[in-house]
């Protein structure tokens, strides 16, 4: 059996050319109208247009409120500031702008002709913001995706309980794609179920939709089980009092770690039909989780 291609990253995938079809160029498919010496921009988009939009607007379009966006801004300029601090030669984008393009770009995927046409920056600038801002977020990772520990443990299995009476869940655990160019090399092994190519991001949330755990980098045709079998989420779990569980989908293996529901062949008990709604209702939580993520 053939041996697995390097695990890649979205961002590997945006930046680096070999891994986009010979025959797609992002600027000229996009904007064929548009003369490169001549690019026409939106002037003042991050100065005046973004300011005006409604609660649900800014939401929508950055995948987080305008309180959660200057606490993320507060956050990474104490870490890891997004402007240098230079005195002479070009000015430079302002942080705000900067993480605005940064979020948009995850949020969206857009190309870099548009980020540079709605940003009023260079293709160069795109390039270098996106990649700044998304190693500025995964800086904050640790901050930010924490697996329960301690007295944590019991707080996220009460939550979770609290929904339907399912007792001992830390985590609801689940795969989703995440969509990429056709990649020069290895293309098959990123071609999922659905005739796409993509990655694989294997996300854990507790009951309040917070990640706890994730891992990403497994290309799109590989299972889930696989995934899992291979994260260090797999580990961990072995490591856990028994009385505790992750939740999945009949795609992962059943473990005392790791639950997942009866096979319905048409022939489950009442106890088994019950088992299995309060597993679907409990269990969902990752994939409503996914949903905010992706904007859906």
């Amino acid at each position: 059996m053939a041996s697995l291609p390097t695990k890649f990253t979205f961002l590997d995938l945006f930046f680096d050319d070999s891994l986009k079809p010979l025959s797609f160029d992002d600027d000229d498919f996009i904007f064929p109208m548009f003369e490169k010496e001549n690019r026409m921009c939106i002037t003042g988009y991050t100065e005046n247009v973004v300011p005006n939009y409604s609660f649900d607007e800014f939401r929508s379009h950055f995948r987080l409120t305008r309180s959660s966006f200057e606490l993320l801004l507060n956050m990474i300029m104490a870490k890891s500031p997004l402007v240098p601090n230079i005195q002479h030669g070009r000015p430079s984008v302002p942080a705000e702008k900067q993480l605005l393009l940064g979020l948009w770009f995850l949020a969206t995927s857009e190309c870099c002709r548009i980020l540079c046409d709605r940003f009023d920056v260079s293709k160069s600038s795109v390039k270098r913001i996106t990649r700044k801002v998304s190693e500025a977020l995964n800086d904050l990772k640790h901050q930010m995706i924490i697996w329960p520990v301690g007295g944590k443990i019991i707080e996220t299995a009460d939550k979770f309980k609290a929904i339907v009476g399912f007792p001992g869940v830390i985590g609801s655990v689940d795969g989703t794609h995440i969509m990429i160019p056709r990649p020069s090399d290895h293309s098959g092994a990123y071609l999922n179920r659905k005739k796409s190519y993509s990655i694989v991001l294997q996300g854990v949330c507790d009951a309040d939709l917070c990640f706890t755990d994730v891992y990403v980098g497994w290309p799109g045709s590989v299972h889930d089980a696989r995934v899992y079998q291979n994260s260090s989420l797999a580990s961990r779990m072995q490591n856990m009092p028994n009385e505790y569980h992750l939740l999945g989908d009949g795609a992962y293996p059943l473990s005392g770690s790791l639950l997942t529901p009866f096979r319905d062949f048409g022939n489950l008990t009442r106890d088994e039909k019950t088992y299995n709604w309060k597993h679907s209702a409990t269990r969902t939580t990752v994939e409503r989780a996914f949903g905010l993520l992706k904007g859906i």
